[in-house]
């Protein structure tokens, strides 16, 4: 596996060239791994980039321009050896385009580019997808960072309870994701408050997905310390948390533009929640910043 490393006085974070996201973020300073580093009989994923589409299609399918396509959940871009277009001690940038593959699945041209810049306090994480072919471009692209909650908190996990904190009270329905896709809500999730208590029943209906989010920035803390992940996310529709049932080892935010289909969803791409829609030639762009308090 190919790994391109960036490295400053506080960080030495590593990166694949296969799905281009993260394998480690270690800090020097507090010789802490914040990074989920994988597990089979857990979750081996890491950091995947989720392209051109996120999360479930029903069963599988889309439609575009009169015939079906099928797609894996969270697309074809995690899967996908990228190119290194630059990189020096403190940023890497890699990109991805279509190819006779994509085009058996995805009948779009385009130039996806991810760079990660590696800052004082985090990192920051830039989109860049452009259209280069001559009709409209439909996709949509996020993040799905896992943070290993006992490489981070340590033995203050015992002392107080870990929790996810928004920076503005939230008004949000939360969206409940089964097997086949959205299936359901419980409104006013969020009700004026701004903190979720990761507990062992959080996450036994899956993800949380709010869509439109108010808030620009996240927390993910512990009360028995001092030590916090913070994601600053403003422009982004929505935002999922995801974890394991039970005492859950990891908990990953995930800004998106976009989700799951609804699971009575039957039309056509361009109608598909969330979706974004990019003309020929145009250039949609978005970032995220995680900083390490």
């Amino acid at each position: 596996m190919d790994l391109v490393s960036l490295e400053n006085d506080k960080f030495k974070v590593s990166l694949k060239a296969f799905g281009a996201e993260f394998a480690t973020i270690f800090s020097k300073e507090y010789n802490i791994e914040y990074l989920w580093q994988g597990d089979p009989d857990i979750w081996a994923g890491q950091s995947p980039l989720l392209f051109p589409f996120i999360g479930r299609l029903v069963d599988g399918v889309y439609r575009y321009a009169g015939s079906e396509y099928r797609m894996p959940k969270h697309g074809f871009a995690r899967h996908s050896e990228f190119e290194v277009l630059s990189r020096s001690e403190t940023s890497v940038a890699f990109k991805l385009c279509q190819s006779p593959k994509t085009i058996s699945v995805y009948p779009f041209k385009f130039d996806l580019r991810v760079r990660y810049d590696l800052l004082e306090d985090g990192v920051k994480v830039s989109y860049s997808v452009s259209n280069t072919g001559q009709k409209e471009m439909y996709f949509s692209i996020g993040a799905h960072p896992g943070f290993d909650l006992n490489s981070i908190f340590g033995d203050c996990r015992s002392k107080g309870g870990v929790y996810v904190e928004f920076d503005r009270p939230q008004h949000l329905d939360r969206w409940y994701v089964g097997n086949e896709g959205v299936d359901g809500f419980d409104k006013n999730y969020l009700d004026g408050e701004s903190v979720i208590e990761i507990d062992g029943e959080l996450f036994k209906d899956d993800a949380l997905i709010f869509k439109s989010p108010t808030a620009k920035a996240v927390k993910l803390g512990c009360k028995g310390c001092g030590r916090a992940v913070k994601m600053e996310f403003e422009g982004f529709t929505h935002f999922g948390l995801w974890g394991k049932p039970g005492d859950t080892p990891f908990v990953c935010l995930e800004p998106w533009f976009g989700l799951d289909d609804n699971i009575d969803f039957r039309g056509p791409l361009n109608q598909k929640e969330g979706i974004i829609n990019l003309g020929p030639e145009k250039i949609f762009s978005s970032d995220f910043v995680i900083k390490f308090l």
